[in-house]
C-alpha cells in the first residue's frame, strides 16, 4: 500500500503528525513501513509511505 501525504493547510500538520505516528505503530513483525521525504523541495513536500505485508 502507498500512502501520499499531502499537507500544509490549516489542519494539514495534524493530519500528517496523526498518520505517522499511526504508522510508526504498525507492528513490524508483519509490516514493513517506509517514509520518504524530498530534500531538495521547500514548501511542505508531500511525504509517500509504503506499508509492505511481510511474506512468512
Amino acid at each position: 500500500m502507498v500512502v501520499v501525504l499531502y499537507y500544509g493547510r490549516d489542519t494539514g500538520f495534524e493530519e500528517k503528525d496523526a498518520v505517522l505516528e499511526y504508522v510508526r505503530g504498525i507492528d513490524s513483525s508483519m509490516y514493513t513501513v517506509i517514509t520518504a521525504d524530498f530534500a531538495n523541495r521547500p514548501n511542505c513536500p508531500p511525504i509517500p509511505v509504503f506499508i509492505v505485508r511481510d511474506e512468512k
